[in-house]
C-alpha cells in the first residue's frame, strides 16, 4: 500500500475509504454483503474485499470501480483462497 488511504469495512455491506493525511472521506465503495476483510496492493491502486458469502471484490481506487469478482471459499492448507473470475 502507498499510505495515502485508510480502509474500513462493516456489516452494512460497505467499505469506505479515508484519507490518511486527514482523515476525510474519500469513497463509499458498495459491496451488498457484511465486509470480512480488506488488503491494499503493494502499489496501493486496488483494494481486495473479502465478503460474509465467502466471495470477493477487486477495486480499482483511481476509479473506485469494481474490476474482479472473486470466488470462494478453496480450502487450502488451512487456509482459505479466493479464486479470481
Amino acid at each position: 500500500a502507498d499510505g495515502t488511504r485508510i480502509a474500513s469495512g462493516s456489516r452494512d455491506g460497505e467499505a469506505i475509504l479515508w484519507s490518511a493525511a486527514d482523515g476525510t472521506l474519500v469513497a463509499h465503495l458498495p459491496l451488498g454483503e457484511h465486509v470480512l476483510g480488506l488488503g491494499f496492493s503493494s502499489d496501493g491502486r486496488r483494494l481486495v474485499v473479502a465478503r460474509w458469502d465467502g466471495s470477493g471484490k477487486v477495486f480499482d481506487l483511481d476509479s473506485d470501480q469494481a474490476v474482479e469478482g472473486l470466488a470462494g471459499p478453496r480450502r487450502v492448507d488451512g487456509r482459505f483462497e479466493l479464486q479470481g473470475r
